[in-house]
């Protein structure tokens, strides 16, 4: 459920063979009878994520969980509607509903193929507003040695002519990404973002292997320059893994 329209009342959002299809919910009562009996119109009936769309290794949306599993909801332009992600073979690619259908807007082909990245960066992946700015920042958990350095990254969403544009907001994350501190299913998978300190902005909490679950916000640390910070949490609240 997300509000791709941005107007009152959310959307169900359906990923078939189709592509993503939207459907809203429209009041409505019993014939005869003031019982309130509503009803789901379709909207659409093609959308982004189909399994017609091909990949370059041959693979489609449908064809893995590490692809369909990726798809996520959520205002990334700061504007009214979310908009939609997923993690595809050919690198994350990003849609916007426009009232009758999906516009393509510019996605990131260097993330890649999501199934050579691994479970250990898709799973991770979401959507979170961590800077208190309209739009919601993208996370990404990278290994070593995949595309920048380990850790979480932020990529944050520029609106603008031509389907906008990503810009890497942290390219160095907290150790989420370090061999031997969250390379086990049991850390990678715990990832969450969510406002815990009450301000309205989203914190990134994870349990690392040795049992901690720090919490990490994004801080400001001059105009220009973004990082993680470490606000607390680091007594181990579990046993090792």
């Amino acid at each position: 459920m997300a509000d791709v329209d941005g107007q009152p009342g959310k959307e169900l959002i359906v990923r078939g063979p189709q592509g993503l299809l939207v459907f809203e919910f429209v009041n409505g009562t019993l014939p005869g009878s003031s019982f309130k009996a509503g009803s789901w119109r379709q909207l659409n009936t093609s959308g982004p994520f189909a399994d017609t769309d091909t990949f370059t290794n041959g693979k489609n949306w449908g064809s893995d969980v590490a692809y369909y599993s990726t798809i996520r909801l959520a205002d990334i332009d700061g504007q009214p509607g979310a908009e939609a992600i997923g993690w595809g073979g050919d690198g994350l690619i990003v849609a916007k509903w426009n009232g009758t259908g999906w516009t393509q807007l510019t996605g990131i082909p260097a993330f890649g193929d999501a199934i050579v990245a691994g479970e250990s960066q898709y799973l991770p992946l979401q959507l979170a507003d961590l800077d208190g700015q309209p739009g919601a920042e993208l996370i990404f958990r990278s290994n070593l040695g995949a595309i920048l350095s380990g850790g979480l990254h932020v990529w944050k969403y520029q609106p603008g002519g031509g389907g906008g544009a990503w810009i890497k907001v942290v390219a160095t994350g907290p150790s989420y990404g370090d061999p031997g501190v969250c390379a086990d299913r049991s850390c990678y998978a715990t990832i969450r973002t969510a406002d815990v300190e009450g301000d309205h902005i989203a914190e990134v909490v994870g349990r690392l292997e040795n049992g901690d679950v720090p919490v990490y916000k994004l801080t400001m640390t001059s105009p220009t320059s973004v990082q993680w910070t470490l606000v607390g949490g680091t007594a181990s609240l579990f046993a090792a893994s």
